[in-house]
């Protein structure tokens, strides 16, 4: 995804206008921040509950991408990946598996994989709203937001985006490349070294792929142009098409 970017003093009257907002937000997360969820021995192992279609799609993404899967039977690495998010309510809601891709290749299989899935489920019966209604896969990218599902799934695919985080400024420094598990903290502090700046998540933890998806170009009034959310939606949304 490409980002424009802007020097320090343009983005000035930005810090002075949201600075209000800023500490409602802050006195917001101090006050209802969730505390760490702790798992069930029932939900250790998903596995034991997973329906025949489930558990089949779990088999397919292990032999397809066995270096890049953590499995239930894993129960440190798993505990510790579904524990990752901010929100209690998001670490309640746990999947079969968490596929890691590491490249686009990687991505583009899972995603095979899934679709592959998708279409055995659909052609093997008329009734696919009830066939999908456990859900097949969920994509977290920095996992911030307090909404259960937003970035995770039940009994089906997690997609932990974590190891697209590279931050990439454009040779003439005018707009920047930023990959969609990168977190917004890692972003500034890259960028403030070179002395640029970015519209992105007004908490460090928040991840981009997420606030770009979901966020809107209204965030910020003050500064026309500064954030192009309908540019970046279109150009994520070519990239996964680009996968398949």
């Amino acid at each position: 995804m490409a980002f424009e970017l802007f020097s320090l003093p343009t983005i000035t009257t930005v810090i002075i206008s949201t600075l209000s907002t800023a500490i409602f937000i802050m006195c917001w997360v101090k006050t209802s921040q969730a505390q760490p969820s702790v798992m069930t021995s029932s939900e250790r192992n998903p596995t034991q509950h997973l329906s025949e279609a489930a558990g089949r799609l779990v088999n397919r993404l292990s032999s397809a991408l066995p270096d890049n899967i953590i499995l239930s039977t894993d129960v440190k690495a798993f505990e510790t990946s579904v524990n990752a998010y901010w929100a209690k309510q998001e670490c309640e809601v746990v999947p079969s598996c968490v596929i890691y891709p590491k490249t686009a290749d990687q991505l583009s299989t899972a995603i095979a994989v899934l679709k592959g899935e998708y279409d055995e489920r659909k052609n093997a019966t008329q009734d696919i709203e009830n066939t999908m209604s456990e859900g097949l896969f969920a994509i977290r990218s920095g996992g911030h937001s307090p909404v259960a599902h937003a970035a995770s799934i039940k009994h089906g695919v997690l997609i932990d985006m974590s190891h697209f985080s590279d931050v990439i400024p454009s040779e003439d420094e005018s707009s920047v490349a930023i990959g969609a598990g990168a977190k917004w903290g890692k972003v500034f502090e890259i960028l403030d070294a070179k002395g640029l700046a970015v519209a992105g998540g007004r908490n460090s933890a928040v991840g981009v792929g997420g606030l770009v998806l979901g966020g809107k170009s209204d965030t910020i009034p003050n500064c026309p142009n500064i954030s192009k959310t309908k540019t970046y939606k279109a150009e994520f949304l070519s990239f996964l098409s680009d996968l398949v």
